[in-house]
């Protein structure tokens, strides 16, 4: 959407009702009539907005301005932090199994990669994480961290044991708040990558050392945030009791969604991950073509083995989407 916006719109009144149309069935009538009102101003685009986002999430997690960076995508930021970190050959260790391609990104830059597989219950053992640190030593470790509610204590006793730096992957997690935010000031290793997600834009951010970010930013491999995303973000945040709001409607669709899937007896090991997501293990191919058919999202794991029949559901809310 970002793409048609342009400087030299005559009409603003009209581009200002096809942002809001675009926009309404994804965030709440304040951020639509707010966004609409600012765009709608002649003046919108010629305002500086003196990093107005960065000094609310950097208020919001207790972080210092110098330890955040904002990115338009998730992927660059990713992408710098391995270009700060991986020589070819060097040794990466990531979780198996991700929600993201972090092996093809790995690859890319010539690192060897080492598969951690989480425990049977896909919760993160930080005991046998660190003997893999120790076994490898890797230059750099990748978690993404399905325990939502658990593992803090154990994760900030992991951090003070392990010198590479560790990438927290909390891309789902609520945009305005974090559980780690008490481990970002303690630990230089710790890198908390997250986004705005769930509230559908792809803005994200990473807070890190202020090493790190001065390096990313010297790379400039952060894309630029449009001032359309910036704007639309800085409402969401506003906001964001509506999005507290949504994210509840979320899980209890997701739990309503496992409660069907254990109903069925080809279905096995599910378990919650994130706000909407649900992982399990399928054996009944047919259940999998009638999710398919009701346009539900499922995604697998490729080629590995342990994963062969294991699945991710996506779940939406239509009173939100």
């Amino acid at each position: 959407m970002k793409d048609f916006i342009r400087r030299d719109l005559i009409d603003k009144r009209v581009f200002a009702e096809d942002v809001q149309k675009s926009i309404l069935f994804s965030h709440s009538d304040y951020v639509v009539d707010e966004l609409t009102k600012t765009i709608a101003d002649s003046r919108a685009f010629s305002i500086k907005r003196k990093g107005s986002l960065k000094k609310k999430i950097s208020k919001s997690l207790s972080c210092r301005l110098d330890n955040l960076i904002l990115s338009s995508d998730a992927c660059s930021l990713i992408e710098g932090i391995f270009k700060i970190f991986l020589n070819p050959l060097d040794k990466v260790l990531i979780q198996v199994p991700s929600m993201y391609d972090y092996k093809d990104r790995a690859e890319f830059f010539h690192a060897k990669v080492i598969d951690y597989e989480l425990s049977r219950d896909f919760i993160t053992d930080y005991k046998s994480l660190r003997e893999y640190v120790q076994v490898y030593s890797p230059k750099l470790l990748i978690i993404d961290d399905f325990d939502l509610k658990k593992g803090i204590k154990r994760l900030e006793k992991f951090l003070s044991k392990v010198d590479c730096p560790v990438i927290i992957d909390d891309r789902h997690g609520d945009f305005y708040d974090s559980k780690y935010k008490s481990l970002i000031s303690k630990y230089d290793n710790l890198i908390l990558l997250k986004s705005f997600y769930y509230a559908n834009s792809n803005v994200s951010y990473i807070i890190a050392s202020k090493e790190i970010i001065s390096t990313l930013k010297e790379l400039g491999n952060c894309s630029r945030v449009s001032d359309y995303d910036m704007t639309l973000c800085e409402l969401i945040f506003d906001d964001k009791d509506y999005y507290k709001l949504k994210a509840e409607h979320l899980e209890k669709e997701r739990d309503s969604y496992k409660e069907k899937l254990k109903e069925n007896s080809h279905v096995s090991e599910v378990k919650s991950l994130y706000k909407n997501y649900i992982l399990f293990k399928c054996l009944d191919q047919d259940l999998v073509d009638e999710l398919k058919e009701k346009g539900l999202r499922l995604r697998t794991f490729g080629k590995n083995k342990r994963l062969k029949n294991y699945m991710v559901l996506e779940v939406h809310n239509d009173e939100f989407y």
